[in-house]
């Protein structure tokens, strides 16, 4: 079992890689919902609750933020989501 910190650097990891091997915005990029908000946990995120077409998040600092709710998620919008998700 990964604790916190490895299982956010193993995530973080994974998403940069899978990034750099294909074109931006091809479907192969996208990352999965479900990973996303894995890693945006694991960052100390918590989830508000649903919105109209999007979940809302609140970062470890207060930062409120949302996840549009979309089984993959296009790696800029993932990328600006996990940034926010450390605010």
């Amino acid at each position: 079992m990964l604790n916190e910190a490895a299982f956010q650097r193993e995530v973080s990891y994974a998403f940069l890689c899978e990034m750099g091997n294909e074109e931006n915005g091809s479907k192969e990029d996208a990352m999965k919902k479900k990973d996303l908000e894995k890693a945006v946990q694991a960052k100390g995120a918590v989830f508000l609750g649903p919105g109209g077409g999007h979940d809302r998040w609140m970062s470890k600092n207060g930062h409120k933020f949302v996840i549009p709710r979309h089984r993959e998620i296009p790696p800029g919008t993932a990328q600006a989501i996990l940034k926010q998700a450390d605010m």
